[in-house]
């Protein structure tokens, strides 16, 4: 446990010097092009994945005929958002890497 926080620790103090020094170069019309681009994609990707998850849901309810949702559904439901959170973020990431090499 020790080692754990000292390694954040020294973490934490790089990463304020670099913060420190760093030059702040700005964004160009381009880099804003390609964060709009990457973003509209990914949020595509969240919205179909919390749908996903509201519909499973509602239809999880309909089929327990007004007895609730059961502790699993909804668990599956919450776990669905959260996949949906990492892969928009992995697949906007990576769009943002194709763009920049690919040059739009």
């Amino acid at each position: 446990m020790g080692i754990v926080l000292s390694v954040i620790a020294v973490e934490v103090v790089f990463h304020i010097v670099i913060a420190i020094f760093a030059k702040d170069e700005g964004t160009d019309e381009r880099d804003r092009l390609i964060a709009a681009k990457a973003a509209q994609i990914s949020y595509y990707i969240l919205a179909v994945g919390c749908l996903t998850a509201v519909g499973h849901l509602f239809f999880a309810t309909l089929q327990e005929a007004a007895v609730g949702v059961s502790l699993q559904s909804a668990i599956l439901a919450a776990n669905v958002i959260v996949f949906s959170f990492i892969l928009a973020e992995v697949v906007g990431f990576s769009l943002q890497l194709f763009y920049y090499r690919r040059g739009v």
